[in-house]
């Protein structure tokens, strides 16, 4: 029996563990708009913000760069770009 019931929690915890998402919230500088974007591994939330940084700098901010990196908690993030408008 005990090795049954540690068995359904193996699965469980394994589940958890693996149906766990990164959230993202992008902040914008020059106004109060707020996106927040849902990735499934820490490795896509770090390209998605790459991705971000050249979308903002083909669109005629050369000089755009990431203002802060912030970790809420384990999985949420808030992530500020500084996209040197003059």
């Amino acid at each position: 029996m005990k090795l049954v019931l540690f068995f359904i929690h193996f699965i469980l915890t394994i589940n958890f563990i693996y149906s766990q998402e990164y959230r993202l919230n992008f902040i914008d500088t020059t106004s109060n708009d707020k996106k927040i974007k849902i990735f499934g591994s820490y490795k896509d939330l770090i390209l998605g913000i790459e991705d971000s940084l050249i979308s903002i700098k083909k669109s005629g901010n050369i000089n755009a760069k990431v203002k802060s990196f912030t970790m809420i908690d384990s999985l949420n993030f808030n992530v500020e770009f500084d996209k040197n408008k003059k």
